[in-house]
């Protein structure tokens, strides 16, 4: 595994790597959109929020285009074997990140208007929980940086990548909590069901981020052994 580092580090500078953390961005931009089609929604802008819930949907297409230009340039490059093997398992796991994030997208935009109120209406969980999942995107990024560095901090890193994915849970729980303990229309069971695979998908980013970094820890870590 050191050797896997190793030859990352002789890569910071190429197009692979470059495209690897572009990827990680768009990842994170794709997130960061979900949270403004929210953010709208609970400004009852409804249209504003569909528009943007469809961005997610196109900006999870850019991360795709990336990630085939990553592969392409890793079968078409002179890198070692096994660092080929770590790039193409890192860029699989950011891949998560963006594809998640469009299936929660995708899901809410079916989702009709007047059932949205009883999801945000005197309640900011959702919105704090896609903050939170902003937040370990961008960490992560900061966390590649790092292990191509001097590694000083990917531990704290990590852990604090992991606080905050417990953090995404405990927001779900709420969630769920609250929805199941309100008083009012009932809710057509397949509406209800799509917003609770919405929920999930949406809880599931910071999950997919946290194997990301525990995956980056696991080759600093062989490192030093």
């Amino acid at each position: 595994m050191s050797k896997i580092l190793s030859g990352l580090r002789k890569n910071t500078t190429s197009k692979t790597i470059k495209a690897a953390k572009d990827h990680i961005s768009k990842a994170s931009e794709v997130v960061s959109t979900l949270r403004s089609a929210f953010e709208k929604i609970k400004e009852n802008s409804f249209e504003e929020g569909l528009n943007k819930l469809n961005m997610v949907s196109e900006l999870e297409h850019q991360a795709d285009q990336i990630r085939r230009s990553i592969i392409l340039e890793i079968a078409g490059s002179e890198i070692e074997e096994n660092v080929k093997e770590a790039l193409m398992h890192l860029i699989k796991n950011v891949d998560k990140i963006a594809n998640t994030a469009n299936a929660s997208a995708r899901i809410f935009s079916q989702v009709p208007n007047k059932y949205f109120e009883m999801l945000v209406k005197d309640d900011d969980s959702i919105l704090k929980m896609l903050e939170k999942s902003v937040e370990v995107t961008k960490l992560l990024l900061k966390m590649v940086d790092e292990l191509l560095g001097s590694g000083r901090d990917i531990d704290r890193l990590n852990q604090s990548i992991q606080t905050i994915e417990h953090e995404c849970d405990i927001y779900l729980s709420n969630i769920y909590r609250r929805l199941l303990n309100r008083e009012g229309p009932d809710v057509p069971t397949f509406v209800a069901i799509q917003i609770s695979a919405g929920l999930n998908y949406m809880e599931a980013i910071s999950d997919a981020v946290e194997d990301t970094a525990d995956y980056l820890k696991e080759i600093a870590t062989i490192r030093k052994t």
